[in-house]
């Protein structure tokens, strides 16, 4: 095993100052910050509470969401408008939907059906005509009056379906649901209906109906954005991992191997030694005739 004491220490900084690595560490550096920066833009809009001012400019229908088609996130909130025609009479199948407060006061919301021809084909839109407070609900759905007659242009906020709760019928015999719910409308209304339901603005509604307040939903938490977001920081830390790993066991070992060799070593330390034959051994030859001189024979 390696020790982990200064030579080593200034082996990894030696290896790390090669060409080859800085120029690598230089690319992933960019690429880290460029994962940084798609993780911090993850990271807000998955904090995100405000709603776009798009949303407050009228839309058609027809350009947001089609009958029967699957409801999507950036239109929840959208103000549109459409025209059909408001079913009338004994089988109107106006319904009332409990439990809708309105200004702290406790009261219901009147529904209908609107048939609408859109250019994706014939479709039912459930259309919040208004609210009734809670002495008027009880007296079913007579105190609400019915829709307008006849072609009607309607302008409202879209919002998604509410999830399924089921039909009830009350003892005077008026359907009540539970939810402004597409799966539970369309036992009532017949198909294909609209995913999403619209509160009306207008036309505005008749006493005593009162207009129900909509706003925008704010947006809550993302939890797919804050999921990408942490991955992309996590790609961002998986790069420079791989770097170091490449450095590690491709330019590390060299350079301590260059380090360790003793032949390297030896040459090193001549080159920068000013009395080159200093601690050599002299030469064999050189030592043999100072010891035994050669005898010269008188002539």
């Amino acid at each position: 095993m390696l020790s982990r004491g200064p030579p080593y220490r200034g082996g990894v900084l030696r290896a790390i100052l090669r060409p080859a690595p800085l120029g690598l560490l230089a690319l992933v550096l960019a690429l880290a910050t460029g994962f940084a920066f798609l993780g911090q833009w993850q990271l807000e809009r998955s904090s995100s509470q405000e709603s776009s001012p798009a949303l407050e400019r009228p839309r058609p229908l027809s350009d947001v969401l089609a009958p029967a088609e699957t409801f999507t996130g950036p239109v929840d909130g959208q103000v549109v408008t459409v025209t059909g025609r408001f079913r009338t009479g004994d089988d109107g199948a106006q319904v009332i939907v409990d439990g809708r407060d309105q200004d702290g006061r406790d009261g219901s919301w009147v529904v209908a059906p609107l048939d609408v021809q859109s250019p994706a084909g014939p479709g039912v839109l459930a259309v919040v005509r208004g609210w009734l407070p809670a002495g008027t609900a009880s007296d079913g759905l007579g105190a609400a009056g019915p829709p307008p007659g006849g072609e009607t242009t309607v302008t409202g906020r879209l919002l998604l379906g509410e999830p399924a709760r089921g039909v009830s019928s009350g003892p005077d015999g008026r359907r009540g649901v539970s939810a402004v719910a597409p799966a539970d409308l369309v036992n009532l209304w017949g198909s294909p209906v609209y995913t999403g339901f619209v509160i009306a603005s207008s036309p505005a509604p008749d006493p005593p109906l009162q207009p129900v307040a909509s706003e925008a939903p704010t947006r809550g938490t993302d939890f797919r954005s804050l999921s990408y977001g942490l991955q992309w920081f996590l790609f961002a830390g998986l790069a420079l991992l791989a770097w170091w790993r490449v450095v590690k066991e491709r330019f590390l070992p060299e350079e301590l191997a260059e380090q360790h060799d003793p032949l390297s070593e030896l040459e090193a330390r001549r080159a920068g030694d000013p009395h080159p034959s200093r601690g050599a051994a002299p030469d064999r030859r050189h030592r043999d005739a100072d010891h035994h001189p050669q005898h010269v024979e008188a002539p």
